[in-house]
């Protein structure tokens, strides 16, 4: 007998495996999220690198580290760490998620098939000493992000860098042959709910990397910010702004 999950995945159509889906349908919930929060600048030239057309490159090269403890999910519990690198869209100043880091399988699947996050799997490690937090994200045996924050003074949610809108490149290859079936730039929908709590501080970020990922480009010129956040977040379905292959 097949459960409610796996009976709608088959009815809809949209999940993969249709017998036993991997993820839940959207709206996805996150609650009890610690994130880490440092903002930074790098040379304008290596986010331009890693942006598709037709996002520009902030030229401030602010870029943002973050890293998550998620407790609770639709898609269980998970550790995460990435860069959202500054951008422009139509003269809008955001930011594009260029490279993100998980532990969980259903949240790497789910956040890669439905919006397009570039998730990649990766031994992500917290440690706590003397008030200070650090995240570890490791591949390939080698330390690729670092990110250490001793944030303790209660702040307003209005202090923390601004994240919105929030860009992400969605892109199915063609299974006949070279290039894209589906090539889509997306806004995200993601929203903060319920209660949060926020501290600034101080903090750094450093890169590394391994024969097979190198984030060296990104190290720091300048760390402009540093916050910690505790909230819940609500995950909808992404809104398309920009269809390459229509």
């Amino acid at each position: 007998m097949l459960d409610e999950t796996s009976k709608k995945g088959i009815e809809s159509g949209d999940i993969m495996p249709i017998h036993k889906p991997t993820f839940p349908a959207p709206p996805v919930f996150f609650e009890g999220v610690e994130t880490q929060i440092v903002e930074f600048r790098v040379d304008p030239a290596v986010i331009q690198a890693h942006l598709p057309a037709p996002l520009k490159a902030d030229p401030s090269g602010r870029v943002v580290a973050v890293s998550l403890r998620v407790p609770r999910s639709n898609c269980g519990p998970f550790l995460e760490a990435g860069l959202f690198i500054g951008c422009s869209y139509e003269g809008k100043v955001g930011v594009f998620n260029s490279h993100l880091y998980l532990d969980n399988p259903s949240a790497i699947t789910a956040g890669r098939e439905l919006w397009g996050y570039p998730k990649e799997f990766a031994h992500i490690r917290f440690t706590e000493h003397e008030g200070v937090l650090t995240c570890e994200v490791e591949r390939q045996g080698a330390t690729i992000l670092k990110i250490s924050t001793a944030c303790h003074d209660p702040v307003d949610e209005a202090s923390l860098p601004s994240m919105a809108p929030h860009f992400n490149l969605k892109l199915i290859p063609r299974a006949d042959g070279p290039g894209p079936a589906l090539k889509q730039l997306l806004r995200s929908n993601q929203e903060p709910y319920g209660e949060s709590r926020q501290y600034v501080g101080t903090g750094s970020v450093s890169f590394g990397g391994s024969a097979l990922t190198n984030l060296s480009a990104f190290s720091p010129l300048e760390i402009l910010s540093s916050h910690c956040h505790i909230g819940n977040l609500r995950e909808d379905y992404h809104t398309i702004v920009h269809d390459y292959l229509a």
